[in-house]
């Protein structure tokens, strides 16, 4: 393709109006610089328009076109940078690629400003762009803006605003705020307590596969609550399908199971992995457990200086990691 740069960027600058002001030597750099997907694109839109005798671009659509596309070239960009966990030079590309207009970029950027990746941490500026989101019905952006409100994260916390997102996005064919509803029935938050109403919603999230909905329920059944009888087994069997959906509370859970017998055998060695596999998704509880376990030596080889590192890591985010949230 980078060999017939050239005759690529004459036909496609005779064709269509919107690529008149690229030269050879633009184009040839162009697609010589930029990512595949992109070369794709631009490819994809010359094969497109020879089915056609004739096409007029406005001066609007020209500048449209030419802004989406730079936008397209600037996000991908952000992402490659990304890949190479360069972050801040991702942060930056991503910031540019949101300003101008890119949506997804604008998503992107508001979950680096959350975390602090790449950037200064800035929640409420966060919560700013998933609202601004949220208004061109961007149901996941709507959706983290429900839980910012839940937590009260970059915002003052207010359940009855988060309740109306996530009623919003339910309606609008998003299954997760089902657990989201079903823990504040359960802890009296908006809604006063109603341990039935949160089973409905545990149980309807399972129905939908969400593996939240899975650790809900398989908590509920592990400890006899929300009004069903205590049965391990079933317990254990529901945390191995929210294991199985990567949620890191379901490996968490199944890693303590093999570890205590609690609802199946006794399994040293899949306990260690399980917990592993939960720990490096960043789960603090179970990374707990991992140091400790390096520090043992009798689950896995006893490794005092990684123990010691984890440790330090988990002071640096929480006084205490057992404690779930």
């Amino acid at each position: 393709m980078l060999r017939n740069a050239h005759a690529f960027s004459v036909r496609l600058r005779t064709l269509n109006p919107v690529f008149s002001g690229y030269s050879s030597r633009n184009f040839r750099s162009f697609l010589s610089t930029t990512h595949r997907s992109l070369q794709f694109n631009f490819l994809k839109t010359y094969l497109d328009h020879t089915k056609q005798k004739t096409w007029t671009a406005t001066p609007f659509q020209k500048r449209l076109f030419s802004q989406e596309k730079e936008a397209e070239g600037v996000f991908l960009q952000a992402q490659a940078y990304f890949e190479k966990r360069e972050f801040e030079l991702g942060a930056r590309f991503m910031k540019e690629a949101a300003s101008l207009g890119h949506r997804n970029a604008k998503f992107r950027y508001a979950n680096l400003l959350r975390k602090g990746i790449g950037v200064t941490k800035n929640p409420a500026e966060a919560a700013r762009i998933y609202f601004e989101l949220s208004k061109e019905k961007d149901i996941l952006a709507s959706y983290t803006f429900g839980v910012m409100a839940y937590k009260g994260e970059g915002m003052k916390q207010n359940y009855k605003l988060a309740i109306q997102v996530f009623n919003f996005c339910l309606k609008n064919g998003m299954a997760a705020p089902l657990v989201d509803l079903g823990v504040m029935n359960k802890n009296g938050e908006g809604f006063p307590k109603n341990k039935e109403k949160a089973l409905e919603f545990f149980q309807a999230a399972v129905k939908a596969e969400i593996s939240e909905g899975f650790r809900r329920l398989g908590e509920a059944y592990e400890t006899g609550d929300l009004g069903v009888e205590k049965n391990l087994e079933k317990a254990f069997e529901l945390y191995v399908e929210a294991a199985k959906r990567g949620n890191a509370w379901g490996l968490y859970h199944v890693g303590r199971c093999y570890m205590l017998g609690l609802g199946t055998e006794l399994n040293y060695s899949k306990s260690g992995l399980y917990l592993q596999l939960a720990a490096s998704k960043g789960h603090l509880p179970s990374l707990y457990e991992v140091a400790c376990m390096f520090l043992e030596g009798k689950i896995l080889k006893q490794n005092t200086e990684e123990a010691k590192k984890i440790f330090l890591d988990l002071s640096k985010q929480t006084e205490d990691p057992r404690i779930v949230p």
